[in-house]
């Protein structure tokens, strides 16, 4: 905290701090250079002309503060697509109040950047704006703690983004490290009321790589992500090698469907989880609690994902959510729903699950079922207790919408697929099934 904020403002007065003449990105540039107090804070009035030598970034590596005033933005206008380069942050930076814009077409990374030239501790990005180019090749912030050098590697510690907005062509918010070596290079990074929305509108033939709404992936730990919202973009949330995190009422909605050159479609996804190709290092120790997802493909995926819980919530998928090769996956009074012709839900090769409670449904399904609503492979094991499954019985002339028919649910469910599932009070269209255990 500023001794300025301790004093109080009057109505439509600026805070405390030094004003910074001109109207440039030189000018910026030019009073952060001259700061030698820690923790100063200069104040921002208005429109600055970020355009002038597109090349050139503003570089930010001093421990101050940034506070906007006025509609304070940096406009890169149709010139530069990269506004900032933060880097050796040893005690603080603070930047409140900003939008950061650009229509580039361009960009060698992102609107703002962190890079791996130095250590960055205590960044706070609040109230903070980063608008891209929508068909720019680009992210809106970027994050990199990377290293090609083996062992080597900067480190960010302390990362807040408090109730910030990013739109852009290729990603919203990406952070990355992507050493998987387990070595933590991200550490304590929070997320409260912020927003991406339209990201992954440049380039449909590289939608798997673009597109996501925040993207946290390799070796990142301790993450709290709470109240997001991400609207319209190919992934909501993509957690890759990332250790004892927390998604907090996540509210994703995507009806996007991209099509790439050669006509395959790619369908959004609202919750990504995996391990990044290093099955060492998993996607681990995570909770996504309550929440609303509805989404044109599956709510959610993970391949190689251990130990995540996943309580409350209200999620509707076009596609069947598809869970491979991890332990431990817990679902508390989860309700979920596919309204398309898939599975609710499947399972391949998950150990130790357990589903308690909740409502899985095909109920409002418009087309006639290519599979069972829930399915385990013949190598899962866990637990299946108290849940209703609902299926929608008009598209199946009065059965079950079971693509085996009426045949009761344990048959094709349980026995032949996985005896190492056990059921007990499950209900399917409201009649109670026998129990296997």
């Amino acid at each position: 905290m500023h001794w300025s904020d301790l004093l109080p403002i009057p109505p439509g007065a600026f805070p405390l701090g030094k004003p910074i003449v001109g109207r440039t990105k030189a000018d910026i540039q030019a009073a952060i250079d001259a700061s030698n107090t820690p923790g100063e804070r200069f104040v921002l009035v208005g429109e600055y002309d970020f355009s002038a030598s597109p090349a050139e970034p503003l570089i930010i590596r001093k421990n101050v503060e940034l506070i906007g005033t006025n509609g304070a933005t940096f406009n890169g206008k149709t010139t530069s697509g990269a506004l900032v380069k933060i880097h050796s942050i040893n005690s603080g930076l603070t930047l409140r109040n900003i939008s950061f814009i650009s229509q580039a077409p361009t960009s060698p990374t992102a609107l703002v950047y962190c890079n791996e030239e130095g250590d960055i501790n205590n960044l706070t990005f609040d109230s903070c704006t980063f608008v891209g180019n929508k068909n720019g090749n680009y992210n809106a912030l970027g994050m990199n703690a990377w290293s090609e050098q083996a062992g080597k590697g900067v480190r960010f510690k302390n990362i807040t983004f408090l109730n910030c907005r990013a739109s852009a062509g290729r990603m919203g918010y990406e952070l990355l490290s992507h050493k998987n070596d387990g070595d933590a290079r991200i550490t304590n990074l929070r997320f409260i009321d912020c927003r991406a929305e339209h990201c992954g509108t440049a380039i449909a033939d590289r939608a798997n790589t673009h597109g996501m709404g925040i993207s946290i992936s390799g070796d990142i730990t301790d993450v709290t992500i709470t109240d997001p919202v991400c609207i319209d973009t190919l992934l909501g949330i993509e957690l890759v090698g990332t250790r004892r995190f927390t998604v907090q009422n996540p509210r994703i909605s995507s009806q996007r469907i991209a099509k790439t050159t050669d006509n395959q479609l790619i369908y959004p996804t609202g919750i990504s989880l995996s391990d990044g190709g290093n099955r060492g290092h998993s996607t681990q120790n995570g909770r996504i609690v309550g929440g609303a997802i509805s989404v044109a493909g599956r709510v959610m995926n993970a391949f190689y994902a251990d130990t995540i819980a996943v309580t409350g919530g209200n999620h509707i998928g076009g596609l069947h959510m598809q869970l491979q090769h991890g332990t431990g996956f817990q679902f508390h009074n989860v309700n979920l729903e596919c309204t398309g012709s898939h599975y609710v839900a499947e399972f391949e090769d998950e150990q130790n699950v357990l589903i308690e409670g909740g409502n899985w449904s095909r109920q409002r399904a418009t087309a006639a079922p290519r599979y069972q609503p829930v399915s385990f492979d013949g190598s899962c094991s866990g637990t299946v207790r108290n849940l209703h499954i609902q299926t929608n019985k008009a598209i199946k002339n009065g059965q079950s919408d079971n693509y085996f028919g009426n045949e009761p649910i344990t048959k094709n469910y349980l026995y032949s697929a996985s005896p190492n599932v056990r059921w007990s009070n499950v209900f399917w269209n409201g009649t109670r099934q026998r129990d296997h255990l």
